[in-house]
């Protein structure tokens, strides 16, 4: 996770396109993981990728955006995909 923070803190500050950064980050990663992880490809965006990795090691954490800067923080949600599956139906328009 330190690894992580320590990204994000320098990331924003650079002029690199997504594919770049992704590299950067892959080089960065502990060797298990990124064997099992692609490098960075046009199909991911960074926040994605990151994800992505955080998801392979285990963690419930995810990374998003915050402010106008768009600032990456690391967010603690768990990383299932059912929050939305189940939208309250909605109710037909009155003639």
């Amino acid at each position: 996770m330190f690894y992580l923070m320590e990204y994000l803190n320098i990331c924003h500050q650079v002029t690199c396109d997504d594919v770049t950064l992704m590299e950067g980050f892959w080089c960065g990663l502990d060797k298990d993981i990124r064997f099992l992880m692609p490098k960075g490809e046009t199909c991911w965006s960074l926040e994605d990728y990151i994800n992505f990795a955080l998801w392979m090691d285990g963690s419930s954490f995810t990374i998003g955006k915050a402010g106008e800067k768009n600032i990456a923080i690391v967010q603690p949600y768990p990383t299932s995909i059912v929050t939305s599956l189940n939208p309250e139906p909605s109710q037909p328009s009155p003639p």
